[in-house]
């Protein structure tokens, strides 16, 4: 009890000096109070120490029904003692003692207190109301976005898988058309050698990459890892990439600025940097150019392919690592539209990420990030 705050000046009532202080006043005044009185005492001061404590501990509504008991029990109070200060007791005084008007402040306060709370709870209920509905909105919009999702991937899924049937019905069509040729004119067979072997070549590099990729997204992929310098790995692509660029009549330049050490599957690298090196050599016209670049900063590596080609367009930039995805109007019997997407596997396999800018008639950036060993 001493430990209970009252706002203001109250606090020192419920100290200790403050009790004692009370109890000998009410000890005093009980003295000159009628035997009349002594009934309504207890209940007065029992109700009166109740409330004050509901509004020491800030119970909603404690001083309301504080102040409705204090006008009710005072109002009780003047009609008892009334008849004792004066002979005779006023007509209001009667009406109030016979029809228990004494009570109606409190029942005002009560009254007002429950249309308080009631009201609160009602604004509760459709605060909660207004925040489910919001819930739901957004878990339905949310819904939707992952239907939308799923429809478009399989929908990617779909064309892709077309693709790959059109890739590989077009090879077995043509070998089929040389047979019959050789059959017809079996002194011909040299002539069809060569064509031949480019459509098995095709057909086998779509199968592999094919594998891979399921292998990639399966995470059955093993990496061998070790120390691997950057610098000659770089050097050993781009000179393996010379093949491709003087056929197409497109340069091709590498420079080392930083030579630095990171950590990987060197035989995997090698195929990731080969495949963006020939992707951008296989979309820059003849002659063009395409350079690659090395340098660090920090703790990251960063390998740019930079070329002069078509460049891509905006609203491809975010597919063209879809392993589902295909640029439509090219050539689909030099590539198998996968070489991306495996780089890209490879490379977050390895820490890393690819990043992409475009010009369209200008030119693409490939830039791939991949942490060093510090030296």
């Amino acid at each position: 009890m001493f430990n209970t705050k009252l706002p203001g000046h109250f606090d020192r009532l419920l100290s200790r000096g403050g009790v004692i202080f009370l109890l000998l006043v009410w000890a005093v005044v009980e003295t000159f109070l009628p035997k009349t009185f002594r009934d309504y005492y207890f209940l007065f001061f029992f109700s009166i120490a109740a409330l004050i404590y509901a509004c020491a501990q800030h119970r909603k509504g404690a001083y309301m029904l504080l102040a409705g008991q204090t006008i009710s029990l005072g109002m009780r109070l003047v009609i008892t003692v009334s008849p004792v200060m004066k002979n005779q007791i006023s007509y209001l005084l009667r009406v109030m003692r016979y029809s228990k008007l004494f009570n109606l402040p409190l029942a005002v306060c009560c009254m007002l207190l429950i249309n308080s709370l009631f009201a609160e709870k009602f604004s509760e209920s459709e605060a909660l109301a207004e925040k489910l509905e919001q819930t739901n909105q957004e878990l339905e919009t949310k819904v939707l976005e992952r239907t939308s999702a799923l429809k478009n991937q399989q929908r990617q899924k779909n064309t892709f898988m077309m693709n790959v049937f059109h890739d590989l019905r077009t090879p077995l069509f043509i070998l089929r058309g040389c047979t019959e040729r050789i059959k017809s004119f079996p002194h011909q067979l040299q002539p069809e050698l060569p064509v031949m072997e480019e459509r098995l070549d095709f057909t086998q590099h779509l199968v592999d990459d094919l594998f891979l990729m399921a292998k990639l997204e399966d995470r059955q992929v093993i990496l061998e890892t070790e120390r691997v310098p950057l610098g000659s790995l770089v050097s050993k692509v781009t000179k393996a990439c010379l093949v491709v660029s003087e056929k197409k009549d497109v340069a091709l330049i590498y420079t080392i600025i930083d030579d630095c050490i990171t950590w990987g599957d060197e035989f995997r690298l090698e195929q990731a940097f080969q495949n963006l090196i020939t992707n951008a050599i296989y979309y820059t016209r003849p002659g063009g150019s395409v350079c690659v670049e090395l340098k660090s900063y920090g703790s990251m590596a960063f390998i740019s392919v930079t070329d002069t080609g078509v460049g891509i367009l905006p609203e491809d930039l975010d597919k063209i690592f879809d392993r589902y995805y295909r640029v439509s109007g090219k050539d689909k019997h030099q590539s198998s539209g996968l070489g991306l997407a495996i780089a890209q596997e490879i490379i977050q396999q390895h820490n890393g990420k690819i990043t992409v800018k475009s010009n369209i008639g200008k030119g693409t950036v490939f830039t791939l990030q991949l942490p060093v060993i510090p030296q």
